[in-house]
This record gives C-alpha cells, sequence and structure tokens, in this order.
C-alpha cells in the first residue's frame, strides 16, 4: 500500500521573526504542525473509509439493504418500527469502528445500534436482528440490562449477560433457520460463514447433532439452543465477563477506591416480557429470573462459581472489611479471575458431577417445557 504524505514547502515570509519574538515563533510553529498533522488525519480517514467502501459497499448503501431485508422477516417491520419511535440510532461503519459484528448500547441518549459493513448484506441483516434482540431485552427497563463483569452484583451481572446472549444467538438463529426454510438460505449460510467464531461454531456443532427439523416446534428448538448457550456456547463471553469483573478489583489499589467503585456502580434488572418469552414456550421462562438464573449457576464451572461468590462476598462486606482483608480477597479474586480468563478453551467446561447432574436436568426440563426452578439435587459447592 502507498502511503501518502503532505510535502511541507518552503517556510512562509511570517518565520522570519526576531528572537524576542521566540515565543510566539514557537507557539506558531507547534499550531502549524498540529493543523498539518490534523488535515493529514482527516485526510488519512477520508481516504481510508473511500477504500473501504469500495471493497465492502457503500455503508449507506448497505445500510439501506440492510434494513429492507430485516423489514422482510416476521415481525421485522414492527421491531424497526419500534427502535424508530424509541429514537434508536442505527450505524452502519467499518468493523474496526464497531469493534465487533455489531452491538447495542442502551446507555448513549439516543440508544444506539452499529452495525459492521462486512460487504455481506445477508451476515449484516442476522447482525442486525441479534442487536434489535437486546434493543427488546431493554424495554421497560431504564436502567438498561446488567451485563457480565458489572462490580454492583457480580454473580447476577454474570448470569444476566449470559442470558442476554444466550437469548439473542437463539432469536438469530431461529430467524436463520426459518428464512431457509422459507426458501432463502442466505442467512443461514451467513451465520455460518465464519466457522472460528465461538458462538456460531457451538451452534453449528448443536445443529449437527440435533438437526432443526428434528424438534417438533421452534419452541422446543429455542429452549434446547437457549440451554445448550448458557451451560456451554458462550465461553468467549465468559472468559470476557471475568476478565472485566478482574479489572474492578485491579484498579482498586486500596480499600477506600474499591468502596468508591462500588457505590459508583449501576445496574439493572430482568424485566419479565411476554413477547420475549413466547419465543420458548409457555413454561420454560415463566418462572422467576432468579430461580432462572440460580439453576444455571448451578450449571457452571466450579472454579466460576468459586470466584463469583469470592467477588460477591468482597462487594457485599465492602463496608466491614479491613483493609487487610481487602487486599487478601482482591489477589485472591485477580488470581482466580485471570486463571479463568486465561483457560485453554478446551479446558474451559467442567462443571464437576454435580453441574453434571443439574445440566442433565435443565436439558431434560428444556425439552418438555416443565422448568420449575433450580433441580434440588445435592449441593452446589
Amino acid at each position: 500500500m502507498t502511503i501518502y504524505r503532505i510535502k511541507h514547502c518552503g517556510r512562509p515570509p511570517c518565520y522570519n521573526l526576531r528572537k524576542e519574538f521566540n515565543g510566539v515563533f514557537v507557539a506558531a510553529v507547534q499550531d502549524q504542525a498540529e493543523n498539518s498533522s490534523g488535515a493529514f488525519n482527516r485526510a488519512a480517514k477520508s481516504f481510508g473509509s473511500w477504500l473501504y467502501q469500495q471493497r465492502h459497499g457503500k455503508h449507506d448503501t448497505r445500510k439501506a439493504d440492510m434494513l429492507a431485508r430485516v423489514a422482510t422477516f416476521p415481525g421485522g417491520q414492527e421491531l424497526l418500527q419500534k427502535a424508530a419511535k424509541r429514537g434508536v440510532s442505527i450505524v452502519v461503519a467499518p468493523k474496526k469502528e464497531i469493534g465487533s459484528d455489531g452491538y447495542y448500547d442502551a446507555a448513549k441518549e439516543p440508544p444506539e445500534i452499529g452495525i459492521a459493513n462486512s460487504g455481506n448484506p445477508a451476515a449484516m441483516a442476522m447482525a442486525l436482528w441479534h442487536e434489535l434482540r437486546h434493543m427488546r431485552q431493554h424495554e421497560g427497563n431504564p436502567a438498561g440490562m446488567a451485563f457480565g463483569g458489572q462490580l454492583k452484583d457480580p454473580r447476577t451481572a454474570h448470569l444476566m449477560g449470559m442470558m442476554a446472549e444466550a437469548d439473542a444467538f437463539t432469536a438469530e438463529t431461529l430467524m436463520a433457520l426459518q428464512q431457509k426454510k422459507s426458501g432463502n438460505p442466505e442467512y443461514f449460510d451467513a451465520m455460518f460463514s465464519r466457522p472460528d467464531y465461538g458462538p456460531h461454531r457451538y451452534i453449528a456443532g448443536f445443529l449437527r447433532q440435533q438437526p432443526y427439523e428434528s424438534f417438533k416446534d421452534d419452541a422446543a428448538f429455542a429452549r434446547a439452543l437457549f440451554t445448550g448457550m448458557m451451560t456451554e456456547g458462550l465461553l468467549s463471553y465468559r472468559a470476557s465477563y471475568f476478565s472485566r469483573l478482574g479489572f474492578h478489583f485491579r484498579v482498586s489499589e486500596d480499600l477506600a477506591a474499591f468502596r468508591r467503585r462500588v457505590g459508583n456502580s449501576k445496574q439493572g434488572g430482568i424485566e419479565a416480557d411476554a413477547p420475549l418469552a413466547a419465543l420458548y414456550g409457555p413454561g420454560f421462562m415463566s418462572v422467576s429470573p432468579k430461580a432462572l438464573m440460580a439453576a444455571f449457576y448451578a450449571a457452571q464451572p466450579a472454579d466460576e462459581r468459586q470466584a463469583l461468590r469470592l467477588a460477591q462476598n468482597t462487594v457485599n462486606r465492602a463496608d466491614r472489611l479491613t483493609e487487610q482483608e481487602f487486599r487478601d480477597a482482591r489477589q485472591e479474586v485477580i488470581r482466580r479471575t485471570q486463571e479463568i480468563y486465561m483457560k485453554d478453551p478446551d479446558e474451559y467446561h467442567y462443571p464437576g458431577a454435580f453441574g453434571e447432574k443439574v445440566t442433565g436436568a435443565l436439558k431434560n426440563a428444556a425439552e418438555k417445557d416443565s422448568f420449575t426452578g433450580r433441580p434440588r439435587r445435592g449441593r452446589s459447592p
């Protein structure tokens, strides 16, 4: 790639200044350097954007195509109208700016959905469907749902973050399968165009073992996939949540800083939403969110439960801890979260005997749509 540089020509006459104006001279040079650098950066960014859109298509064109495709999905037009009514901004930009395939930012005013221009219209439509599901998850909850790694209530945040992603991936997969069944296989193909992406890799394996056609209805499929995502399909998300949780402890160098950080933390709750729960049938999501989280928490690997419990206890006791007690707890949380984050993915899921029983009970409940709360088999460590 050719690197373009701005060529600086001879100095303008105003540079012939006397020594007594040296300060003004230096300021003038710095000002011109900053202006030149700014102009270069703007030019480079503009050229980069033009080149990206030459390869992937113009952002506006891709956005219009993406919105048109989603509008043809069952319930898609209604969902887009809901987003417009809420003032949600939908942005299409290079993947480097978005940071992933897509995001939903409920903290922005107005809220924002960002979708990476991948050059694949079907993939972009599926990414938007995923993020619109996140938008729905925040309805009726001004504070927004918690996401993994938050400090106010680490265990709840971790489980809520997982549930939000498991739900969004389930909704995305089901729509791709429904479109394929209707004669539009490009959405299903787009979902699995990157076999290295963890959640989609898990879903592909799930479908090989349990084909969509083998389920009695869409709700049964959704329950089974959601359960699989919660127990095995979100390894990369779980790792990132623990990394984020460890960060809160690393930057809190003393007890006073930790107390301030806990005090400034915010966390929303889960709102019961019949349209969202309807995806899974009448029974599976009818129990309280706390019961659902308790059941899936019990199915997590022992080292993850222990790390979450230690972080939770440290937060709960923040006002009563001594400085030494906090230092000891801080060091242990950092160690545990780092070990989980650095774990080899092939060794990531070892829930133990109790966890295996809970996982089996959850899968059985998902199949029968008979979930009633946390399975009471033994004790969770």
